[in-house]
């Protein structure tokens, strides 16, 4: 495989690695990874460049950089909000990818913020054919309650402290959160109303948009694999919908174990969705 380093965007201020395979990659998609909050485009514990090399193994070109003000790229100096910003950088960098190789298609992959800036950027642009959102958008249902909340019950004593226990938490918590779903989630971004989500999941399944989400063992807000499904249930994803569950995985993915298997569960699905080199 080949890595260069590249400065594209405006006045050249971002810069990011592209990680090369060796045969090319004809009529694949080529995969940008985003940054997750203020790290730079390593990743949590190496977990981007790790992720780069292994895809390039498989046959495809990828793009991992650092939006403006994280990392090396430097920081916008124009009267753009930070939203537009992202939105910029993100579609500079597929800009730049279509004109020095040639892409025409992108997977976006990010975790925590990055997917929470996948998922606004793919929704804006018809050339990503794939997402991958790591740790990212979640809701509850009845089946979550049910998982979260009966063997909690079942633990506690006496009976008045359970049920008193039980009703504080659904009333004061997770009640607002399906009413008002407009919340901080505890690594720090927003959660968007569940009604734009679902508008938004639309727009993707008419494009035949390739959908492949990731929750790890610490994210209390995902409970079981149909969850996603269970929470758009006027949606048919038509087979283009993937939930993978890590139970071992900090948010982080701190052991290597966990990182072995995330790369392994992913590569398989690009191979899957998008054919890989001979």
């Amino acid at each position: 495989m080949i890595e260069t380093v590249h400065t594209f965007g405006v006045e050249e201020s971002l810069i990011g690695i592209v990680t090369e395979p060796e045969a090319g990659t004809p009529g694949r998609p080529a995969v940008v990874l985003l940054n997750s909050g203020l790290l730079p485009r390593t990743g949590t514990f190496r977990l981007h460049v790790i992720l780069a090399r292994a895809l390039a193994r498989l046959g495809f070109l990828v793009l991992r950089f650092d939006l403006a003000g994280i990392g090396d790229s430097l920081q916008h100096l124009d009267g753009r909000s930070h939203a537009e910003q992202v939105a910029g950088d993100i579609q500079d960098a597929m800009d730049y990818l279509a004109s020095v190789y040639q892409h025409d298609s992108f997977v976006l992959a990010g975790l925590c913020t990055g997917a929470d800036n996948a998922h606004k950027a793919a929704v804006a642009d018809p050339r990503v054919v794939g997402a991958v959102f790591i740790e990212g958008y979640v809701y509850p249902t009845m089946g979550y309650y049910i998982r979260r909340y009966i063997p909690r019950f079942f633990k506690l004593t006496p009976l008045l402290n359970r049920l008193r226990c039980l009703l504080k938490t659904v009333t004061m918590a997770d009640a607002k959160r399906v009413d008002d779903h407009a919340h901080i989630l505890d690594y720090g971004w927003e959660l968007p109303p569940k009604e734009q989500t679902e508008k938004d999941l639309m727009v993707l399944v008419r494009r035949e948009v390739q959908l492949l989400y990731f929750f790890c063992g610490t994210n209390s807000g995902f409970q079981y694999g149909n969850q996603i499904k269970d929470a758009f249930r006027a949606i048919d994803f038509r087979g283009r919908l993937q939930v993978c569950y890590l139970p071992e995985a900090s948010h982080t993915f701190m052991f290597m174990k966990s990182r072995d298997q995330f790369i392994h569960l992913l590569g398989a699905w690009m191979k899957s969705c998008f054919g890989s080199a001979p």
